[in-house]
């Protein structure tokens, strides 16, 4: 497994409010010189919290930021000069094309995590970190975030869930994981919206595996969770589903226990939660 990092790019016009928009995310992996970058097409959802916004100015920074990133991670690779100089730290490289001062885009703090194939690990980050804030132009579940937005979360706020939950990092031997839903009584309860229902059946086994990967590493970690899976599933295709369950269903991972919700599920399931909730807040 290899250590990578990542910023995501906000635009920020206002540091008093402090309220931003994700719009863009760089990836490096130091020892293998890995740069990926990549950065929002349409400034719509922007302009909609934003609405004085200059979005032609906007959007003409972004392509020349990118195609800068994009034209040193090629030389990173080819020019013997730019070799020479190697960069050790994800800093090192994007303060080279857009140094911290008092402009409206920002890169967040950089972040760590463990993962052996780079390009599938920027795709993901990008899904949830980037396009989690662009408007869906379709009803289909196609990301990780379509499963929350569309599947679960209605179910979630119709029982009054969601204001209850909170994003829970767990802190393991060589990482810090964050789960974006979770509660805690006894232990911290933690959800994750994924989606498995992918066009390639390679890409949903890479996914698994990617997946193993990471639940792996919560062996390491000292406090007791439980995780569940909000998945959509391959149901077109029942050996990929039993696969998917078979890796990730109803599995312990050192001090984690972790299972798999199905769609046909998420009432009864939302039900449960809901029920769980009120029973400890009220002891």
């Amino acid at each position: 497994m290899k250590t990578y990092e990542y910023q995501v790019l906000r635009y920020l016009p206002d540091r008093v409010s402090g309220e931003f928009v994700n719009v863009g995310l760089v990836l490096f992996q130091a020892e293998s010189r890995f740069v990926k970058a990549g950065f929002i097409r349409s400034v719509s959802r922007v302009s909609s919290f934003f609405p004085g916004l200059d979005g032609r100015n906007l959007q003409r920074r972004l392509r020349h930021l990118e195609a800068m990133l994009e034209g040193y991670a090629d030389r990173l690779n080819i020019d013997r000069q730019v070799r020479l100089e190697r960069p050790t730290n994800l800093e090192s490289v994007t303060n080279r094309f857009l140094v911290k001062d008092d402009t409206a885009l920002q890169f967040s703090e950089v972040k760590y995590g463990l993962d052996d194939d780079l390009e599938l690990t920027f795709d993901e980050l990008y899904d949830r970190m980037v396009e989690n804030y662009t408007p869906e132009v379709s009803e289909d579940i196609r990301t990780d975030y379509d499963v929350w937005k569309k599947l679960y979360r209605p179910l979630f706020e119709k029982r009054n869930i969601t204001d209850r939950l909170q994003a829970h990092k767990v802190t393991t031997a060589k990482d810090v994981i964050e789960f974006p839903y979770a509660w805690k009584n006894e232990i911290w309860h933690c959800y994750e919206p994924v989606t498995f229902d992918l066009k390639k059946s390679d890409s949903v086994k890479n996914k698994v595996y990617r997946w193993v990967g990471r639940l792996d590493e919560l062996r390491t970690a000292e406090e007791p969770i439980t995780l569940q899976l909000l998945a959509a599933l391959p149901t077109d295709d029942p050996e990929l589903m039993a696969f998917v369950l078979d890796k990730l269903d109803n599995k312990v991972f050192g001090s984690a226990t972790v299972s798999v919700v199905k769609q046909q599920e998420a009432e009864q399931f939302t039900r449960q939660v809901h029920e769980e909730i009120i029973e400890h807040e009220t002891k």
